[in-house]
């Protein structure tokens, strides 16, 4: 994981106020999308303990 770096140390190394935009707005775009991410695996993985727990399907191999 990455250390959030502020605007103003952004722009005391050269980036432009609309690079700082941008990069902000990718870094909300990501943790958006992985939070997605999480919540998808999440209900596969409840979806998956309901068919066992309902006796759809099995551990057993056939």
């Amino acid at each position: 994981m990455t250390v959030p770096v502020d605007e103003t140390t952004l722009l005391k190394q050269g980036f432009t106020q609309e690079q700082v935009s941008h990069l902000r707005a990718t870094r909300i775009a990501i943790q958006e999308r992985q939070k997605a991410q999480v919540m998808t695996i999440r209900r596969r993985l409840e979806f998956a303990r309901w068919l066992i727990a309902t006796g759809r399907i099995t551990e057993q191999v056939c």
